[in-house]
């Protein structure tokens, strides 16, 4: 009996423990038991992609472009040792031409709301760079000019505002470009009866070059529209106005003969041109229509 009572004794001893078990555990099925399920997360929100369009505080960019370049020249010979313009329809080079550019830009930009500023930076360069202009007149006299673009570079300061995805802006700066000129000149007058008023002979033949460093004013309008977070796309128009220069060129080869009587240019000594100068004039304008992609960072 003493053992009995030592029996009921332990097993109201474990009952709460069991019991407190039995609490945690839930009724999968008739008998069945299972563990409590863990406890239930909040999912994470997911984040919205970002929206193309609107303007960060800073950004930069760097891209490619290409387009065409229209270009309007006034040459003018001038003078040299031998003679002044005294035929300037001849000597004069007026014109227009149109010349594919590829080239790059980059900048860094800053903005507030819709209005944004940045500062940019162009380089360019013509496919075509070779423009050719020959002029003819008495004697007869054939002036032949070559004019080539090198290397342009312009630094702008940019300012637009942005409707939705896309930039209309303006920019205005300095562009600085170097132009290579080049002469071939030919100038001949031989009379079959020279008279006393008008004996001379002249036969003058010379090619000369300069290159010469023009600055001007950059003015343009565009627009840039952002295709993604970090690529735009842009088509942007140029004007880059330069005033009127006067330069000199150095004669690279050439001889020519003055002589008073006639066809003595014929058998004559020449006299060597080389090293000598000529005075010229240039003045340009240059419009461009661009299309270009740039990255943003």
């Amino acid at each position: 009996m003493f053992n009995s009572v030592r029996a009921l004794i332990a097993g109201a001893a474990i009952l709460p423990a069991t019991f407190a078990a039995a609490a945690d555990m839930k009724l999968l099925r008739p008998g069945v038991f299972d563990a409590a399920p863990p406890p239930v997360l909040e999912p994470i929100p997911e984040q919205a992609p970002p929206v193309v369009g609107g303007l960060r505080p800073f950004w930069c960019h760097l891209g490619a472009q290409a387009g065409m370049q229209h270009t309007t020249y006034d040459h003018k010979l001038i003078a040299n040792n031998y003679f002044n313009n005294t035929f300037p329809v001849a000597n004069d080079h007026k014109g227009r031409a149109n010349q594919p550019l590829v080239g790059g830009f980059g900048g860094c930009n800053v903005s507030s709301g819709s209005f944004m500023m940045g500062l940019e930076v162009d380089g360019w360069l013509t496919v075509d760079g070779r423009i050719t202009h020959t002029g003819f007149a008495l004697d007869p006299m054939t002036d032949r000019v070559d004019l080539r673009d090198g290397f342009s570079f312009a630094g702008s300061l940019r300012a637009g505002y942005a409707f939705g995805s896309t930039i209309l802006y303006a920019k205005a700066g300095v562009a600085s470009l170097s132009t290579e000129i080049n002469n071939d000149y030919l100038r001949t007058k031989a009379r079959e009866a020279p008279t006393a008023a008008d004996p001379w002979q002249i036969d003058v033949r010379y090619k000369s070059a300069a290159t010469v460093r023009q600055f001007g004013l950059l003015l343009g309008v565009g627009l840039e529209h952002l295709i993604s977070e970090n690529w735009s796309t842009r088509v942007e128009a140029n004007y880059i106005f330069t005033p009127g220069e006067r330069f000199e060129s150095t004669i690279t080869s050439g001889t020519r003969c003055d002589d008073n009587g006639a066809f003595r240019c014929a058998s004559a000594p020449r006299q060597d041109l080389a090293g000598d100068k000529n005075t010229q004039s240039i003045r340009m304008g240059r419009g461009s229509l661009k299309f270009g992609v740039s990255r943003s960072f």
